[in-house]
């Protein structure tokens, strides 16, 4: 009754989030700036899927599996964690063209020289190769497997963590090659990395700690697992957002960045990117690698999420409010202010988000120690 429940529900807000999603994309508006908080909204998601398989390598690829398997017994609430955020993310994307029933050009009449069809292709890739990882992993069992299953595995893993690191490297030069942008130019790919690795352990460490809730030994070794590479990356994230600047207070990406490090953007930084996005998660990080509470990673990764995604809005939004026009030498001003549209297609895609992950649960056997029984894949 339990499971038929959750299964209702689930259905029920996914439809109700592409109801949102629909009314969302007839009224949308045009902005000054060329990407508003749509391009956030999905970034976000792109990134957090991206770094979630990175994070998923760990086992599937590099063969970590836990002192007692304990990454064995996640590997497809992994996957189906970072399948799961790739729709969310393709969903934000569809709605935020013009026209997305014709977005099948994009692979038709691919334009090897965009970066934007790039993307596209590359998330696609991705799709495909996470649902066939989660398929196999299904099918076939993570723990030991002979010999010829485990080099499938192995080369499943290495094609989708090899695929990921070209989509975050794509997506950091989409940005970091627009010269028009100074805030944007640059090396961002380091960056851009440590976001996704933290946005991915942070959302896994949500979804799969919480889909375990009472499962209290495979908890506590999560929470120590989730803590470590939280505590890790947040220091490297600092760093890497330091060295951005830095490097930009002697370039005329100061002309934004100024406005974020010191003017009418600084308290949201400071207070929010820096204290409850860097220092607090990485206190609470450490609190749970060294005594395994989950309580602490669950706070520490529901900050990374929220923090993040106002981080995300200053570093693509905010850089397009000033640019130096190279030709007039004078520098252009601009507006922007989200619109209604813009938060029913990002609420929309946020509730169908967890409704996926809640359903493939319920219909297909993720949970650890599950087989499928029916139509191959299925409980």
């Amino acid at each position: 009754m339990k499971r038929l429940t959750l299964e209702i529900l689930s259905i029920l807000a996914i439809i109700i989030g592409l109801i949102l999603i629909g009314i969302g994309f007839t009224r949308k508006a045009i902005h000054e700036v060329s990407w508003g908080s749509l391009v956030v909204g999905y970034a976000i998601f792109a990134i957090m899927a991206l770094g979630s398989s990175i994070v998923n390598s760990i086992y599937a690829l590099f063969g970590y599996r836990g002192p007692k398997m304990e990454l064995v017994n996640i590997a497809k609430l992994g996957v189906l964690f970072s399948i799961a955020t790739l729709i969310s993310a393709f969903l934000i994307k569809f709605a935020g063209v013009s026209r997305p029933l014709d977005f099948w050009k994009i692979y038709v009449y691919f334009n090897p020289d965009s970066r934007i069809a790039w993307m596209t292709l590359l998330y696609t890739i991705l799709l495909i190769f996470l649902i066939v990882k989660l398929v196999f992993f299904i099918r076939v069992g993570s723990i030991e497997l002979v010999r010829p299953l485990k080099w499938i595995k192995l080369v499943i893993a290495a094609l989708v963590l090899i695929t990921t690191i070209l989509a975050i490297s794509n997506l950091a030069q989409i940005y970091g090659s627009i010269i028009a942008i100074p805030g944007w130019y640059g090396l961002l790919a380091p960056y851009f990395i440590a976001i996704a690795i933290l946005l991915g352990a942070s959302g896994q460490a949500l979804f799969i700690m919480l889909a375990l809730r009472g499962k209290t030994e495979l908890i506590q070794f999560l929470s120590r697992y989730y803590g470590f590479i939280l505590a890790l990356m947040l220091p490297i994230l600092a760093f890497f957002l330091l060295w951005n600047i830095v490097t930009a207070r002697y370039s005329t990406a100061w002309l934004t960045y100024s406005e974020i490090v010191t003017g009418v953007y600084s308290l949201g930084f400071w207070v929010v990117v820096v204290v409850l996005g860097i220092i607090a998660p990485f206190i609470l990080a450490l609190y749970s690698f060294t005594t395994g509470k989950y309580l602490p990673v669950i706070l520490a990764s529901i900050l990374v999420l929220i923090t993040s995604s106002y981080n995300m809005y200053l570093q693509i939004i905010v850089h397009q409010l000033k640019a130096l026009e190279p030709l007039a030498g004078v520098i252009r001003e601009a507006s922007y202010t989200i619109t209604g549209s813009e938060i029913l297609i990002i609420l929309g895609s946020i509730i169908i988000w967890p409704a996926l992950y809640v359903l493939a649960i319920q219909l297909l056997p993720l949970m650890p120690g599950e087989k499928p029984s029916r139509l191959y894949i299925f409980k």
